[in-house]
C-alpha cells in the first residue's frame, strides 16, 4: 500500500507591523491600500500584492536540487474578489497560472505547479478586484512517507549574562509548534542552554535543559551543549545540532523551514551543514552575510551588506558557495557532531575551524536566518587578541600559510596596518597573540580559561610599537618550532575529551 503525506515547505509570512522591513514580506502595486493584522492582510480595491520578496518567494531550484522534488503546490486562504497569478521568475518571467476567485467568505485555493527551468523561483500576485483578505498561505509538497527523513533538532544556546535576550528567544521557541502537543512538530526539537555565567534558574521542561558551566567562553559553552546532545541522542532521536547565539533575534519560521528541508534532503546532501543568514539588527532589511569564506582570516561575507528588499538581491541568493556557517545559526548533522568536537578557542574562530574541518559548502535557503549585532559594534582589545591568536592557529592547521615566514609577515603587516590607522589599542593584544601562539600546540590544548588582558600602562597606545620592534628577534627565533607543533592529528583527539567542561 502506497502511503503519502503532506509537508509544509514554507509558510507565507505576514509581518506583525508595517515598517522598513515590509518589502522583505510583500510588495504593493496600484492603489497600495493595505491593512495588516496579526493573522491576515486586507487589500483595498485596486491594490496588487506581490510575494516576489526574500521571505515569501519559493526557490524551486533550491528545493529541487536539495530534495529531488519536482512538483509542489501553493495553498491560500482568501476572501473577496481577486485575480490570482502565479509566476516563475529567473532568466525570464513566466505566467504559470491565473484565475479569478470570487469568495463571499473565506475559502481555500490550491494551485499545483512544477519547475519550468533551472534557477526558477516562484511567487504569486493577488490583485484585489474588490476588497480582499489574505488569511494565510503556504507552499507544500505531497511525499511518500518513506521519503521523509527522521529529524530532531538539538538547539544549543551558549549564554553569558544576557538573560533578557536569551528569554526573548526562548519565548519564541516555546510558543512555536515544536512545543504544541497537538502539532506534528511536537517533540522534534529539544533545547540545551549552557549558562557560562552560572546564574540562571533551572528550567522544568521535558524538552528544555539548562546547564551551569564555568566561563569557558563561547567555544567551551557550545562544546558543553554538544556533549550533552551526544548523551541524549538516543533518548530524543537527535539527528542535528543547531548552534545559536543567545543575543540573536529569531522567528519560528526559520526553524520550520529548516525542519522541512532536513526532512526531505536527498542522500547526497544529508551530511551537509545548513547555514543561517545574518541580517543586521540596526538595519533589519540588510543581509550582513549569507555564509562565510575564511580567506586567511580576512573573511569574505557572501552577499555582504545587501538590501534584501531589492529584486536583484533575490536572484541566485541560495546558490552562493561558502566554506562555513557562523554560529549565530549553524545546523550540523549528528553524524559529524557525534565524532568531532570544537577546539577550545574560548572566543572566535571555533565556528571557522569546525566548519573547515567539516568541509563542503553550507546549504542556504531564504527564510533561514537571524538578526544580530555586527562585529564592528563588539570589538575590544580582548576580542582583538582572540581574533589574532586563533586566526594564526587556524591558518597553520589548514595550511593557509605556506610557511612560518609567511605567517610572521602577515602578523607584522597587521602591526603596521593598525599603527598607520592609529588603532593603537590593538598593538599590545596583537603582540600577546603572537607570544601565546609561539607557546605551541601543547600549551594551547592545556589552557581553556579566559585570557587576562590587562595592558601595562607603559605599553598603552603607540608606546607598544617600539616594544614590539624590540621583541621581533626573539619572536622570529621561536616561530619555526611553534609552527610545526600545531598538528591536526594531535589536536583533534585531544580536544574531543574536553573534560573540564563537564560537571563532575
Amino acid at each position: 500500500m502506497i502511503r503519502k503525506t503532506e509537508i509544509i515547505l514554507q509558510s507565507i509570512l505576514i509581518p506583525r507591523q508595517q515598517d522598513e522591513t515590509g518589502e522583505l514580506y510583500y510588495r504593493l502595486i496600484g492603489t497600495k491600500s493595505v491593512n495588516v493584522e496579526d493573522d491576515r492582510i486586507e487589500l483595498g480595491k485596486g491594490t496588487i500584492l506581490s510575494t516576489q520578496t526574500y521571505l515569501n518567494i519559493f526557490d524551486s531550484w533550491a528545493w529541487n536540487r536539495y530534495t529531488g522534488l519536482e512538483t509542489w503546490k501553493l495553498r491560500l486562504e482568501v476572501e473577496g474578489k481577486l485575480y490570482l497569478r502565479l509566476y516563475g521568475w529567473g532568466k525570464k518571467k513566466n505566467l504559470l497560472f491565473e484565475e479569478i476567485v470570487d469568495a463571499d467568505e473565506m475559502m481555500m485555493v490550491e494551485v499545483k505547479f512544477r519547475q519550468s527551468y533551472e534557477g526558477e523561483m516562484i511567487y504569486f500576485e493577488i490583485e484585489a478586484l474588490e476588497d480582499t483578505i489574505l488569511y494565510q498561505g503556504a507552499y507544500l509538497a505531497d511525499i511518500l512517507l518513506e521519503q521523509k527523513n527522521p529529524v530532531h533538532l538539538s538547539v544549543v544556546i551558549c549564554t553569558y549574562k544576557r538573560k533578557k535576550e536569551l528569554y526573548q528567544n526562548l519565548a519564541v521557541l516555546k510558543n512555536s509548534m515544536f512545543f504544541d502537543e497537538n502539532s506534528p512538530y511536537y517533540g522534534e526539537m529539544s533545547i540545551r542552554i549552557v549558562d557560562n555565567g552560572e546564574e540562571l534558574p533551572n528550567i522544568a521542561n521535558e524538552y528544555i535543559a539548562l546547564y551551569h558551566n564555568p566561563n569557558t567562553g563561547g567555544s567551551g559553552g557550545f562544546t558543553r551543549g554538544l556533549l550533552e546532545s551526544r548523551k541524549d541522542e538516543a533518548k530524543y532521536g537527535i539527528t542535528h545540532v543547531v548552534f545559536m547565539d543567545d543575543d540573536v533575534r529569531i522567528q519560528a519560521e526559520s526553524f520550520y523551514r529548516l525542519y522541512a528541508l532536513l526532512c526531505l534532503l536527498g542522500s547526497s546532501y544529508q551530511k551537509e551543514v545548513v547555514a543561517g543568514r545574518m541580517f543586521r539588527l540596526d538595519r533589519r532589511y540588510i543581509q550582513h552575510t549569507a555564509a562565510e569564506i575564511w580567506n586567511q582570516g580576512d573573511v569574505i561575507h557572501l552577499g555582504s551588506e545587501m538590501d534584501m528588499r531589492k529584486e536583484e538581491a533575490l536572484l541566485a541568493m541560495n546558490q552562493k558557495l561558502g566554506q562555513y556557517a557562523g554560529w549565530w545559526f549553524a545546523c550540523y548533522p549528528m553524524s559529524f557532531a557525534r565524532q568531532e568536537t570544537p577546539l577550545h578557542f574560548f572566543l572566535h574562530c571555533d565556528d571557522v575551524e569546525y566548519g573547515l574541518r567539516h568541509g563542503g559548502n553550507p546549504l542556504l535557503l531564504n527564510g533561514i536566518q537571524v538578526w544580530h549585532e555586527t562585529y564592528e559594534n563588539r570589538v575590544s582589545p580582548l576580542i582583538h587578541y582572540y581574533d589574532q591568536r586563533n586566526s594564526m592557529i587556524v591558518n597553520t592547521l589548514y595550511q593557509e600559510y605556506q610557511s612560518e615566514k609567511e605567517l610572521f609577515q602577515k602578523w607584522f603587516f597587521r602591526v603596521i596596518y593598525d599603527t598607520r590607522a592609529k588603532k593603537f589599542e590593538n598593538l599590545y593584544p596583537t603582540l600577546v597573540a603572537m607570544q601565546d601562539y609561539l607557546k605551541g600546540n601543547d600549551f594551547f590544548l592545556s589552557h581553556s580559561s579566559k585570557k587576562n588582558m590587562r595592558v601595562p600602562r607603559i605599553l598603552k597606545g603607540w608606546m607598544a610599537l617600539p616594544w614590539i620592534l624590540l621583541q621581533i628577534p626573539i619572536l622570529r627565533c621561536r616561530i619555526r618550532a611553534a609552527y610545526q607543533s600545531y598538528n591536526r592529528q594531535k589536536m583533534f583527539p585531544a580536544s574531543a575529551t574536553y573534560e573540564t567542561l563537564s560537571d563532575g
